[in-house]
């Protein structure tokens, strides 16, 4: 099995700086590795000295995250987490609709420790974004909205919802490109979003 393939994000972000466009939208087949190129991108950026800005990951609704369906997003990144912070941090998980880094270890009785625990990426639903206004996390690395092309609904004004989420997660911090990756693995001719988007 070769090493895992997977987009290079950093050639995207430096095109859409560039142009001072915030929204990506990266569209492919299944498996391509769209998602897991974003959350590199992201995880190492948390880990470059003096970052250590969480990211944002954004489904439509609130029941997508649970951890049987995306409890890997950061695990599947262990390796980096481990050589980027010099062994500070050994894994992640899924607290609620927050992802954690942390140090992970087992006591002689089987028991698990954790400690340097620190927030890496904030589950936001696009279903509600208008309910979270206040919610502010600080600032952030990037936004990665996944699977926004649907064979379903899209949300009633779901191209309001993500400029209001953009808005809502870069706030007054505009010293700094945020992106804002809208990752599909299906083109619909009936996708509004994607008809806002041009």
């Amino acid at each position: 099995n070769d090493l895992m393939q997977y987009i290079d994000i950093n050639p995207i972000v430096e095109k859409a700086k560039e142009l001072n466009c915030p929204f990506i939208a990266i569209i492919g087949g299944k498996g391509t590795g769209k998602t897991w190129g974003c959350v590199d991108f992201a995880s190492k950026d948390f880990f470059k000295p003096a970052s250590g800005r969480p990211f944002y990951y954004v489904r439509r609704y609130d029941k997508t995250f649970t951890p049987s369906l995306i409890g890997n997003l950061v695990n599947s990144h262990r390796q980096d987490i481990i050589n980027l912070s010099k062994g500070k941090y050994n894994t992640s998980y899924l607290f609620g609709k927050t992802f954690k880094v942390a140090n992970e270890s087992e006591t002689a009785s089987g028991e698990r420790k954790r400690k340097y625990v620190k927030d890496i990426a904030f589950c936001r639903s696009l279903n509600n974004v208008e309910t979270e206004t206040g919610d502010d996390k600080g600032d952030i690395s990037c936004i990665i909205y996944d699977e926004f092309l649907t064979r379903g609904n899209e949300l009633k004004d779901e191209f309001l919802k993500l400029n209001i989420l953009h808005s809502n997660c870069t706030r007054n911090r505009t010293d700094r490109f945020i992106p804002f990756f809208l990752l599909g693995n299906t083109v619909s001719r009936d996708s509004e979003v994607a008809e806002h988007f041009g």
